[in-house]
């Protein structure tokens, strides 16, 4: 049998097309990737383009995850993130496939850090609280699921905006000397990369739950930076300290939203990448300026 995802031009989804090229059918709205099918969540009935008997795996990606953007426009977001996916949920519900639903770290409120899978989910955020109100239609309505508690994402890609590529453009290609950092925003980065590999190990030891996703390290903003800034050797630079929630956002942010990812670690059999190293990576391959 298949895998369908949906939301494959996500900024998370594309970097499943890859390893899951083979056998599977990917769906965007927006940007098309390979052969993928063009779906509007908001106005499409998935059963008009695909057979769901047809896949095991069916991964929902598709999300407005920018969470400025889901306070600004609750309206917009909560139809999107939730009513519309709700009624896409109501369709596979009707089939036995696997759900991989990706939820995210902002599901938990910031004040302790280190959370594991069985914490009380309390988000602060709007957007967490969009992603909590889909895993209890889940858990609430269904039994073959798996839900993604994704911590950040970081790529090694240039081209993206990712927390390597946006430090490179500031102080390789702008030169700027100076930056401010959030000193007190903790969490658990996972390399993008390292996902579809997790992905087809919960698959294959037939996984069902909630699980954290995440790196195998908590840092925070200023220790990815300073990581940053010994890596590509950038001298002289300011660092303006202050809290996440001293920036001008639109809501207050949780503060430690790190995870606990030994369930996650007891399962794979692959180390996940670190920050540093992939900041070596980057460092050796990004043009020298």
């Amino acid at each position: 049998m298949k895998d369908l995802f949906i939301g494959i031009s996500s900024s998370v989804g594309r970097y499943f097309v890859n390893d899951f090229y083979y056998n599977s059918v990917f769906t965007h709205y927006k940007n098309q990737i390979n052969n993928s099918i063009r779906f509007n969540l908001l106005e499409d009935n998935i059963e008009d383009f695909v057979n769901l008997k047809e896949f095991k795996n069916v991964f929902i990606l598709s999300a407005v995850s920018d969470p400025n953007e889901c306070f600004n426009k609750k309206k917009f977001t909560k139809k999107f993130n939730v009513e519309s996916t709700k009624k896409l949920l109501m369709n596979i519900f009707k089939h036995n496939c696997t759900i991989f639903f990706f939820s995210t770290e902002f599901i938990y409120d910031g004040v302790k850090g280190d959370y594991n899978e069985n914490d009380i989910a309390n988000p602060i955020l709007e957007y967490g609280k969009q992603k909590l109100n889909i895993e209890n239609f889940i858990t609430d309505n269904y039994d073959n699921f798996v839900i993604y508690r994704l911590a950040k994402t970081y790529t090694n890609k240039l081209n993206e905006k990712s927390l390597i590529s946006n430090w490179y453009e500031h102080f390789i290609l702008n030169k700027h000397q100076e930056v401010d950092i959030a000193n007190d925003q903790i969490f658990s980065p996972i390399f993008a990369n390292d996902l579809p590999k997790i992905s087809k190990t919960l698959i294959k030891n037939d996984f069902k739950g909630k699980i954290n996703i995440g790196g195998s390290e908590a840092l925070s903003r200023l220790d990815c930076l300073r990581i940053f800034i010994e890596i590509f050797k950038v001298k002289n630079v300011i660092i303006n300290k202050k809290s996440i929630n001293n920036f001008n956002l639109p809501e207050l942010r949780p503060i430690n939203t790190s995870l606990d990812t030994k369930l996650l670690q007891n399962i794979i059999d692959f180390k996940l990448k670190k920050f540093s190293d992939i900041c070596k990576e980057c460092y050796e391959k990004f043009p020298k300026k």
